[in-house]
């Protein structure tokens, strides 16, 4: 067994794809972690950053879904 690595795009687009079912905008998940602007989920969604382990979490009970999933 190798050392875990998150997969920065496929986590983005998992994400996104999340919010898409369940009807949730960027906006909405702005407002819910008390973010000042956009931009980071939108990096998120594209893969070019995670949330931090904190909004994970808040992301993972928001959208209903495992942390790990």
């Amino acid at each position: 067994m190798g050392y875990p690595l998150i997969d920065v795009l496929r986590t983005g687009q998992r994400l996104k794809e999340a919010c898409i079912k369940k009807n949730i905008e960027a906006k909405e998940i702005k407002q819910f972690l008390g973010l000042a602007a956009m931009q980071s989920i939108y990096n998120w969604f594209q893969g070019k950053a995670l949330p931090s382990l904190d909004n994970f979490y808040a992301l993972s009970s928001y959208l209903g879904t495992e942390l790990d999933s």
